[in-house]
């Protein structure tokens, strides 16, 4: 991250410049009380890019079994957090629901990403397939005291951020609620935080226009989207322990879907050791409100020696349960930090398909092998 840069806000009156009197006076000084802080506002500056190498083995049981290699640009974005405090320290890590935030005052953030312009299957786009940029996140934010915050605008939601955040591994592919498109990783909407005293945990609440990020409002309803996390011991020998609730009850669509989602999961981070599992229940899948499914993720990240990353992750996903609708991932991988800013990942990963869903997208088995550089500030 680049160094947070601050400006004091401060107000003072007019300079005197009349000459200094010869003789000072004689009575003691009384002591000053002390100031008050000045508030100041910190602008913090962030960017992150992928870029991959990826050769994909498809097994096909009616056209053979073909392999497709190309490079790729996963992702590419850009962010910055501006705030007023009385504490220079504005970031605040959505997966550390011990750390409280610096203090009251009011700021906002603007993340941009670059994205085809087309989605994957799509034929026509801008300027043949460019890659364009679109908002991510763009909010304003005011917390009128330390352990309350309010939020408008285009606004991050909870469980994707845990789940990234907690793996820390995004770059060898997104969570699996994020990559079924069961779980948008934020909305236009408005939300209030709530940080429990001593670092015991946050509790999350929202209204949302229901669409994610990526589409706008197609139906007059509205989505309420809930999120409890708490951390049962947050100084003791269970600290980096969290055990979280996820709640959504709502649409999606201008057919008016029902789109409801329950997830419990339970996350460790402490140390040179990450581990997490989550559970989601999908009522209302596509534009089906009466299909049902879950999906199921594990992981579990491990740094040796400050530099070595290892990675170990599964994701089952069930889109129907009327029909065994199933894909199953797992994933391995190894790093290398190059520097403080740098990384690169070797990625071996299998993705299978039930016969039914292959019914429905002409995959079976994929085997891939993945060369990815995070590059972040």
């Amino acid at each position: 991250m680049l160094p947070t840069i601050s400006l004091l806000l401060q107000l003072s009156g007019p300079v005197d410049h009349e000459p200094a009197p010869q003789q000072l006076p004689t009575q003691p000084a009384q002591s000053a009380a002390p100031a008050e802080p000045a508030s100041k506002i910190t602008f913090v500056p962030d960017a992150e890019a992928f870029a991959t190498f990826r050769a994909t083995y498809t097994h096909h049981p009616s056209d053979g079994s073909p392999w497709f290699s190309r490079f790729e640009l996963p992702r590419i974005r850009a962010g910055l957090t501006v705030g007023t405090s009385k504490d220079p320290e504005e970031h605040i890590d959505s997966t550390e629901v011990a750390h409280l935030p610096a203090s009251a005052g009011v700021g906002g953030r603007l993340l941009v990403e670059g994205v085809r312009s087309t989605a994957d299957g799509g034929l026509l786009g801008a300027a043949g397939d460019s890659v364009l940029l679109r908002m991510r996140e763009a909010y304003g934010a005011w917390r009128p005291l330390k352990y309350l915050e309010f939020r408008a605008g285009m606004i991050p939601l909870p469980l994707v951020d845990q789940l990234d955040g907690g793996y820390d591994l995004r770059v060898t592919g997104p969570s699996g609620v994020e990559a079924a498109g069961l779980i948008d990783a934020a909305d236009l909407g408005a939300s209030c935080s709530y940080w429990f005293p001593k670092g015991y945990g946050r509790a999350f609440i929202a209204g949302t226009d229901g669409e994610g990020y990526t589409r706008r409002e197609q139906n007059r309803a509205k989505n309420v989207e809930a999120a409890v996390v708490v951390a049962p011991d947050p100084r003791g020998p269970l600290r980096g322990l969290t055990l979280g609730t996820y709640l959504r009850k709502g649409t999606r669509g201008a057919l008016d879907v029902r789109a409801d989602r329950a997830t419990v999961g339970a996350f460790y981070q402490r140390g040179v050791a990450r581990a997490g599992l989550a559970a989601t229940y999908a009522r209302g899948i596509d534009i089906d409100g009466t299909a049902t499914g879950y999906s199921l993720e594990a992981y579990l990240r491990v740094v040796a020696s400050e530099r070595w990353i290892f990675g170990l992750r599964g994701q089952l996903t069930e889109f129907d349960t009327r029909q065994t609708a199933q894909t199953l991932l797992t994933q391995a991988s190894f790093g290398m930090r190059v520097e403080s800013h740098s990384e690169v990942h070797a990625i071996g990963e299998l993705a299978t398909s039930s016969a039914s869903y292959f019914a429905q997208i002409p995959t079976s088995r994929n085997l891939s092998a993945t060369v990815a550089a995070r590059f972040h500030y």
